[in-house]
């Protein structure tokens, strides 16, 4: 009898044990293979030629408690709580995301704009950026090991550290002019990275070729579960079919030819 579904039948409820996860696998087992390669394969090609490459500079800056503050009570605890707090000053301001557009707009290279994408103009006497929202998108903060940071990320290595250098600059003194609490200092300046971050070809093909291996097994998994041919007496009860009667098996002409070929060998 045919083993691809479980021998239990409780009250007319069809149920499935692991032999029946087992017997779909050994059936599919090499499209799960072919399909994981392939699509590894084709994550990782496309991964590689045609998601823009980004790379990363970090600026990380601190607390300092032993500063002077405006706060008499201000010690490690306050500290450790403006940490937590500085990081949505800065992606929340304005002013901020304005300053450093505006001093990468005015970075320059033997005469020339080093950016030409960051400009600004000047209204009644005052330099406004343009594209200054740009900065947010680019920008990430976060609090690592009690130190809080700011990351630029960005298809171009040099603007990105660039970008990170003037947020060292601009970060501490506009945290201790809004916050008043505390003083803001930096203690890892940013580096040019020469490695780009994202993506990664490696993590976009294993998980590609894991989605493949699952979406081709359950398709296997599914057409088997709602297969309805019936294959042994337990499919009958299964769909509450009357067992009318068996059909023996006999062996074929050639098969019965072979058996008492083999049988006189065996005598013989």
């Amino acid at each position: 009898m045919d083993n691809r579904r479980t021998d239990t039948v409780n009250k007319g409820e069809y149920e499935i044990d692991l032999r029946f996860f087992a017997v779909v696998f050994r059936k599919c087992w090499l499209f799960i293979l072919l399909a994981a390669v392939i699509v590894g394969l084709v994550a990782g090609i496309y991964t590689s030629l045609f998601i823009p490459k980004k790379y990363s500079s970090t600026v990380k800056m601190y607390v300092d408690p032993n500063a002077q503050s405006s706060s008499s009570s201000f010690n490690n605890t306050t500290a450790e709580a403006l940490a937590e707090i500085y990081p949505p000053v800065l992606r929340n301001s304005d002013e901020f995301a304005r300053a450093v557009a505006l001093a990468m707009a005015k970075l320059e290279k033997d005469g020339e704009a080093m950016f030409p994408r960051w400009t600004y103009t000047v209204e009644n006497g005052v330099e406004v950026p343009a594209g200054w929202s740009r900065v947010r998108s680019m920008m990430s903060t976060g609090i690592s090991d009690k130190l809080f940071y700011i990351t630029i990320s960005s298809e171009d290595p040099r603007e990105a550290y660039e970008m990170a250098k003037i947020a060292a600059a601009v970060a501490p003194e506009l945290l201790n002019e809004t916050v008043q609490i505390g003083v803001a200092k930096v203690i890892s300046q940013p580096v040019l990275d020469t490695v780009a971050d994202s993506p990664s070809v490696p993590r976009n093909s294993v998980l590609a070729a894991a989605i493949a291996a699952v979406l081709v097994y359950l398709a296997f998994f599914l057409r088997d579960l709602f297969d309805t041919t019936v294959y042994a007496e337990e499919d009958l009860v299964r769909f509450e079919l009357p067992i009318l009667g068996t059909v023996p098996s006999f062996p074929s002409g050639d098969e019965r030819a072979d058996a008492k070929k083999t049988e006189k060998e065996e005598k013989a």
